[in-house]
């Protein structure tokens, strides 16, 4: 608050006195000036230690990267060093330790530290996660104060935590308990940097604040899918995959948050009846980015086997009544809304993600996304007259009514919002880690799950040990070259209005090269350029031809195409005609969507496959003499066309489960992933004789939290294998005092 920056944090200046008060010494390097680092002419000449820019200062293993760099600080550098300290007290070594300094150094700007989960036993999900937010290389998506980090804290702890003395440490609201190790160390270090100073360090403790109330519902490691009340006590059911094992139904209540599964098998929940009845999603698979499809089916908490409904469900939701659900049903390739089952009172163009029925039984809100595999939506609320009202508020990651029906909240990121129809929104609440709103119970108590997901990409190759390639927190690999030398990625973390920023990145793990923002939809094979869709989720998206260096950017009409898929193909000059152009999957009109091509030149776009060929959301690829496309189908097994559109014709050794990938480097083989297995298995065709090889499997050492290996990409002579994850791993909670 004071705008002093430590810049020297380690634990050789962090001392406990024998009266249990932390001090931190040695201000030798630090800084006066403003807590964000910012400074104007008439405040030089009354700051102190006024560092040159590209004066390297502190010390190495703890320094954050921009005092590697030799750049400004503020007070989030000593974020940055508070996050490395509390790592070496849980995991006895340092998070960026290597053999000489230089090494050092380049760690902090350029790796991630050892995953604490492998290091240590048992270490809540929450405190990797606060870690894991403290040494963020960039500034910006750490902490912005010692004040969020006390929110994180308190959180954990369930205490309110005070600034300044030992009192801080102790005087906690709440039930006296014996603190854990972990919790002693994270309110020890959470006096430390609240008291910046000595003078701070004194301070009468100021009186407990009124917190939110926490209540832990699990403490396992892993996913947490969904979860709804069961009593007024704040029992629940929840579904959950913990440490890499298949997804159960699990009881909990407050005081007891460790049981055995419930006696039903494999089963997502959707939602439960006010019978007790639940519904679940049997045989539940990631078919494209965050898009699930299952079965719908019905069963009582400790009666006999699951009863199935309804086919290719992707969010289910019980009325009030107990007999009639809301669902989201994919039928030919088209998600559709239904209430009750059957009766169709929305047709998304995308995909629907979240469905909840009001509590009145009289409405359905429900998360609209517009591009297939994105969860970006719009929260939208719809009757049974298919009447429309659409909502500020963002509902991505939960969704939920209040038990009177005035409000809907929604979670987005680390913020809950709530909105009544026709009024603003307002927020709720903002927490330091992602939320996912599950539920909401008559006495105001939330369910929601509370920590990280990630999507990390790694990259394989025959000769040397598998590498992490992420750059922030959601990587996604969208284009390896031939020679799997060079990969093309999104950031989906990191966006403006255009999109999501773009990347390439050489395999070797040499830092990335920032191209663009928008959606990558085809890159041309000499690596020259990429065509980008820009504003994806809004009404005036474009398509654009950029560059990867120097260059001009070319606008690429549509002619009235509608891109629904963010999947394409660049087809070089022995395609159509010579014509050089994109095979992209799009719609006109009310037409389902069909593969199009569309040239280069700018000429009139024709479409590939035929109407009534309802497509896969990817797995779509073109020959290297780009005369042989192999579509994949909706369901079944993928077939070949010309790109005049003469075809289908069926490929001896496919199976419906298969996602094509890549033709090898004679044209002679393609490489496929069988869907929906954990590890990912890739097998090898022969194009000939249909002959088929397994050729890899891919997941990384630790399968916690993963739920799917998804967008592999495969060098031509299949060498070289990039592929990412989507990794969650969450505390399901109960949260009192939030209105």
């Amino acid at each position: 608050d004071k705008g002093i920056v430590h810049r020297d944090l380690k634990p050789e200046n962090i001392f406990l006195t024998g009266g249990g008060r932390v001090k931190i010494l040695d201000f030798g390097l630090a800084t006066a000036g403003f807590a964000d680092g910012e400074t104007d002419n008439d405040d030089l000449a009354t700051m102190t230690n006024i560092t040159a820019p590209g004066t390297v200062l502190g010390t190495v293993n703890y320094m954050s990267p921009e005092q590697v760099r030799g750049q400004t600080t503020d007070n989030r550098s000593d974020l940055f060093s508070f996050g490395s300290v509390l790592y070496e007290m849980i995991a006895s070594a340092r998070p960026f330790q290597q053999e000489t300094a230089a090494e050092t150094m380049t760690a902090i700007l350029k790796e991630e530290p050892a995953e604490l989960a492998t290091l240590v036993v048992d270490v809540p999900p929450a405190v990797i996660a606060i870690i894991r937010r403290c040494l963020e290389k960039e500034p910006s998506e750490r902490f912005h104060s010692a004040h969020d980090l006390a929110f994180s804290l308190e959180a954990l702890s369930g205490s309110s935590v005070t600034t300044g003395t030992a009192a801080a440490l102790t005087d906690v609201a709440g039930p006296r308990r014996r603190p854990q190790p972990v919790t002693v160390a994270l309110l020890v270090l959470l006096g430390m940097l609240l008291g910046a100073t000595a003078t701070w360090f004194l301070r009468p403790a100021a009186e407990p604040g009124a917190v939110a109330r926490y209540t832990h519902l699990s403490s396992r490691r892993g996913i947490v899918t969904n979860a709804r009340f069961t009593g007024s006590d704040g029992s629940a059911i929840y579904s959950a995959t913990w440490d890499g094992e298949p997804v159960q139904l699990f009881p909990a209540s407050p005081g007891n948050i460790t049981s055995g599964p419930l006696n039903i098998g494999e089963a997502h929940l959707f939602s439960i009846s006010t019978d007790g009845e639940l519904a679940l999603s049997l045989d539940r698979r990631y078919t494209l980015g965050f898009e699930t499809l299952g079965t719908l089916a019905v069963a009582q908490a400790g009666g006999a086997a699951p009863r199935a409904i309804l086919e290719d469900v992707m969010a289910a939701d019980w009325a009030p009544d107990g007999r009639t659900m809301a669902v989201a049903h994919q039928v030919d390739g088209v998600v559709r809304l239904e209430y009750p089952i059957g009766t169709v009172i929305y047709e998304s163009p995308g995909w629907i993600g979240i469905v909840r029925v009001s509590p009145d039984g009289e409405q359905v809100a429900f998360t609209d996304c517009p591009i297939r595999g994105d969860n970006v939506s719009r929260v939208r609320i719809v009757d049974r007259s298919s009447t429309l009202a659409d909502l500020d508020i963002q509902g991505a990651w939960g969704l939920a009514w209040a038990p009177d029906g005035q409000y809907v909240y929604g979670s987005h990121g680390a913020n809950l919002s709530r909105q009544r129809i026709g009024q603003e929104a307002e927020l709720v609440s903002e927490f330091p880690a992602s939320v996912n709103l599950l539920d909401i119970d008559d006495a105001g108590r939330f369910l929601i799950n509370a920590g990280t997901m990630r999507r990390e990409t790694y990259v394989q190759s025959v000769n040397s040990t598998e590498m992490n390639l992420s750059w922030r927190s959601w990587s996604t690999p969208r284009y390896l070259s031939a020679d799997g030398g060079l990969v093309i990625f999104e950031e989906g973390n990191e966006y403006n209005e255009d999109g999501y920023a773009i990347y390439q990145r050489n395999t070797d793990g040499s830092a990335p090269q920032q191209l663009a923002y928008g959606v990558t939809m085809a890159v041309a094979p000499d690596l020259q350029r990429v065509a980008v869709y820009q504003r994806p989720f809004q009404d005036d998206g474009e398509l654009l031809i950029l560059p990867t260096g120097a260059g001009k950017i070319v606008k690429l009409p549509l002619g009235g195409l509608q891109l629904t898929y963010d999947d394409g193909n660049w087809v070089t000059e022995a395609g159509d005609n010579g014509n050089e152009g994109l095979l992209l999957t799009a719609a006109l009109g009310d037409e389902v969507p069909r593969l199009y091509f569309l040239p280069l030149d700018g000429t009139a776009s024709h479409p590939v496959t035929p109407a009534d060929m309802s497509l896969a959301h990817n797995g779509h690829i073109v020959s290297n003499d780009g005369r042989r496309i192999i579509v994949n189908p909706a369901e079944v097994a993928p077939v070949e066309f010309a790109l005049d559109g003469t075809g289908p014709t069926p490929l001896p050794g496919f199976e419906s489960l298969d996602l094509p990938l890549r033709f090898d480097q004679d044209g002679t083989h393609v490489y496929v992933q069988r869907m929906n297995a954990l590890p990912a298995q890739i097998f090898r065709i022969d194009l000939g004789t249909g002959e088929r090889v397994l050729w890899r499997e891919l997941s990384p050492a630790d399968p916690a939290g993963i739920t799917a290996v998804d967008r592999v990409q495969i060098s031509a002579d299949g060498s070289v294998q990039v592929y990412s994850i989507r990794r969650q791993l969450v505390a399901l909670q109960i949260i009192e005092g939030l209105r």
